[in-house]
């Protein structure tokens, strides 16, 4: 029923991708993920006008910042704290009024049997996946967040064999915790 809930408060995240020419699908992804945390939600003029500007009819690359950072509307709304290693997104998600999310976006194949291992703890969260991105509730006080916040370092793999590693956790607490606040979920 979690994974349900996950689909059911992220649907939105995704949109076609199939004519989208100047993004890959694991950048569109990424981009419609940024959108969502920056607007009201998936049914407003915000959101969708940030995808055309933003996804659609992107402006050049900029240099990406490093290490964790936040997007979102600082009053409120969609929130997101995330950091991207090489072709790989980790983030934390929110919005005032639901559960929290972990996403995973970069990692291929199977969503069934992830294995989340933060400082050699490993951690085996449900997940569900929607088109690249593989999603988990995350809710506050759970051991995994908490691995998050204070821990050096996060992997991610599979079953299949297939792993994402090397996400660093310095200033994840800061980051998840600005998320958190601007949700109005406490730690």
């Amino acid at each position: 029923m979690k994974a349900i809930r996950v689909l059911a408060i992220l649907a939105a995240v995704t949109m076609p991708l199939a004519a989208q020419a100047q993004m890959d699908e694991d950048e569109m992804q990424r981009c419609v993920w940024r959108c969502l945390a920056d607007s009201p939600g998936a049914a407003s003029q915000q959101y969708d006008a940030c995808v055309q500007r933003m996804c659609v009819n992107p402006a050049p690359p900029r240099a990406q910042p490093s290490g964790w950072g936040n997007t979102g509307d600082a009053s409120g709304g969609g929130q997101m704290a995330s950091i991207t290693v090489g072709l790989s997104t980790l983030a934390y998600s929110c919005q005032p009024g639901k559960p929290a999310v972990l996403g995973i976006d970069g990692l291929p194949g199977p969503s069934d049997g992830i294995i989340v291992t933060v400082d050699g703890r490993e951690f085996r969260p449900r997940f569900a996946r929607q088109n690249t991105v593989h999603y988990t509730v995350l809710p506050p006080g759970s051991d995994l967040l908490a691995a998050l916040l204070a821990g050096r370092s996060a992997q991610l793999r599979n079953p299949a064999g297939k792993s994402v590693s090397g996400f660093p956790l310095a200033g994840s607490a800061r980051a998840i915790g600005v998320a958190m606040a601007r949700c109005g979920i406490s730690r």
